[in-house]
């Protein structure tokens, strides 16, 4: 793959996690703060995910013990008590 190929790669793959971010109806990530908290634990955690968002947040969801302590607490308005419940009795 040249390195063209693979900088367009990039650049895409950036495009679509910024528009995957920006759009939606539920509360997670509103701000640009909010959705540099959890970029990085989206691609190294969730890249299959991507474009979608819903599966994007789902699978943070899933990986929430291993993602960024940033991301958790911007994620942690839309996580169910029940889970928020289930995380504080298991530390």
């Amino acid at each position: 793959m040249s390195t063209n190929t693979k900088s367009s790669l990039i650049v895409v793959i950036l495009l679509g996690i910024v528009c995957v971010l920006s759009a939606t109806p539920v509360a997670f990530a509103e701000t640009r703060e909010e959705q540099k908290a959890c970029v990085s634990d989206a691609f190294r955690f969730c890249l299959s995910a991507i474009p979608d968002r819903d599966r994007v947040f789902a699978c943070l969801m899933e990986k929430r013990s291993l993602i960024s302590a940033a991301c958790r607490s911007v994620m942690a308005p839309s996580v169910p008590v029940t889970l928020r419940t289930m995380d504080v009795d298991t530390k």
